[in-house]
C-alpha cells in the first residue's frame, strides 16, 4: 500500500530504531512543514522546501492504537505491540487527519522508498489549502 513521509532532510534509509511515522500524502504535507518550520525557528534555518517520500508499505498484520502524540507514549506502544509480535502499529492520526490511517513503523523490512520529491513549502501550503 501507498503510505507517504515527509522532512526537511533528505533521507537516504529510515533510522528505524524508535519507528518512523507514515501516513497518506495530507498528513505527510502537514507533518513535514511542522518539522521544517520547527527548523527555521530553532536553527534559524534559510530552507524553505521539504522532501516528500512516497513509499511502499508491506501489508501485514498491525497492532491497532490510539494516537498517544507524543514520543514517550510511542515508545511504550511499540514496546507492547513488538511483545505480541508486531512490525508495525495502525493508528488514526487526530494531529495531521487524512482520509487514511496513519503508521508507526519500527522494521526495515516493511517499507520501500518508490520516490522522493522535493517541495517547496509555498507549493505544500498551496495543495493543503486546496483540500481544507
Amino acid at each position: 500500500m501507498q503510505v507517504f513521509h515527509s522532512s526537511p532532510d533528505l533521507i537516504e534509509s529510515f533510522n528505524f530504531s524508535r519507528g518512523v511515522h507514515f501516513g497518506g500524502i495530507f498528513s505527510s504535507y502537514e507533518a513535514g512543514l511542522r518539522k521544517l518550520k520547527n527548523l527555521q525557528q530553532h536553527k534559524d534555518l534559510d530552507q524553505d522546501h521539504i522532501y516528500v517520500y512516497n513509499c511502499q508499505l508491506k501489508e501485514v498484520d498491525f497492532y491497532y492504537s490510539l494516537d498517544v502524540g507524543n514520543d514517550i507514549e510511542w515508545q511504550k506502544q511499540i514496546l507492547k505491540a513488538k511483545e505480541l509480535g508486531y512490525k508495525g502499529i495502525r493508528y488514526k492520526n487526530l494531529y495531521e487527519p487524512d482520509l487514511h490511517s496513519s503508521y508507526l513503523i519500527f522494521d526495515s523490512d516493511l517499507i520501500e522508498i518508490v520516490d522522493v520529491l522535493e517541495m517547496s513549502s509555498d507549493d505544500v501550503e498551496e495543495e493543503l489549502n486546496f483540500i481544507y
